[in-house]
């Protein structure tokens, strides 16, 4: 359990760094407006971010048996939800990738084939992970540009293998162009592989049963405020959460940090 929350901390360490890095960009000035609007679209402000976890009651309730985790059964759940365009699972971990003679540290995620609908995530060349692939934890990896420039400079990288830490990972897809990620990273460094190798060859946990955050993408045109509270009342429900106790896990999006950069902006002006 101990193990989980840390996993689940340093990913919460990751977005919030990789967003503030964006927002205090706005303090050098109001110059810097349209760049942070451009940086924060990039983000896609209608993303909403769900992670396990609460304050010290709620790891109480956890102790005491009651659910501490998100799961597949929630992102299904709130697929339900008539705000979310979608909402997916997905792991996370940093490995060491090698290929030839070229070695690299490289932040891996374990998704599904929704997640590339819900983050808008583009292919320029091969194919993305099918629900096959999930069943049978395939050894698949899908790769952004400079990733495959870096391993496979000017060779084809389809079909080739990528090793992640030690286990071979065949190269199915290549990410198109480029753009910031919630975690500060880029589009053309991502590492992506299905949920369920990632769980079974690296990060060694039960997926779908656990996930270290449910993306989910809200509606156009509906309220996102709507759309959180939809999330944090059918998660309430789902774990079973009395009236009066505190949520098992946490709801961030990315228009919250927009708000921040306005009035930092109004403050500085």
């Amino acid at each position: 359990m101990a193990a989980n929350r840390l996993r689940t901390a340093l990913t919460m360490l990751g977005i919030v760094i990789g967003i503030a890095s964006v927002v205090l960009l706005l303090a050098i000035g109001d110059s810097m407006q349209r760049f942070i609007g451009k940086e924060l679209q990039q983000l896609g402000t209608n993303m909403i971010y769900v992670f396990p976890g609460g304050d010290r009651t709620s790891e109480r309730r956890a102790r005491a048996g009651a659910i501490q985790s998100i799961t597949l059964a929630d992102a299904e759940a709130l697929n339900q939800l008539p705000s979310l365009i979608g909402a997916a699972p997905a792991l996370q971990g940093g490995f060491k990738l090698s290929a030839g003679n070229e070695t690299a540290n490289s932040t891996v995620h374990g998704v599904t084939p929704a997640m590339f609908k819900i983050r808008n995530w583009k292919l320029d060349a091969g194919t993305i992970f099918s629900e096959a692939d999930m069943r049978s934890s395939a050894r698949m990896v899908i790769i952004g540009q400079k990733v495959a420039d870096q391993f496979f400079y000017r060779t084809d990288p389809l079909g080739r293998y990528i090793r992640i830490e030690n286990v071979a990972f065949q190269v199915i897809g290549v990410l198109a162009g480029e753009g910031k990620q919630i975690d500060g990273g880029n589009i053309a460094d991502m590492v992506l592989v299905p949920g369920t190798a990632a769980s079974t060859n690296l990060i060694r946990t039960p997926f779908p049963q656990n996930a270290h955050y449910i993306a989910a993408q809200g509606k156009p045109g509906m309220s996102l405020d709507e759309a959180v509270e939809d999330i944090k009342e059918t998660l309430r429900v789902r774990h079973r959460i009395r009236p009066g106790d505190p949520d098992d896990f946490r709801v961030e999006n990315v228009a919250s940090f927009a708000e921040t950069a306005e009035k930092i902006s109004a403050g500085v002006a």
